[in-house]
């Protein structure tokens, strides 16, 4: 189960992640590149006091 959608065997797994990354990913990509970014924030240890 992936985002609540059976797969009823490995083979229709396997083909749904195959086209995932060769096909939606790429057509997807663009869209993608404009909303993440690299400015992540630093966190500091909370204290075990």
């Amino acid at each position: 189960m992936r985002n609540n959608i059976y797969f009823p065997d490995a083979k229709t797994f396997r083909e749904t992640l195959h086209h995932f990354f060769h096909v939606t990913l790429p057509e997807k990509a663009k869209e993608l590149t404009t909303r993440l970014i690299d400015n992540f924030q630093t966190l500091s240890p909370a204290s075990s006091n």
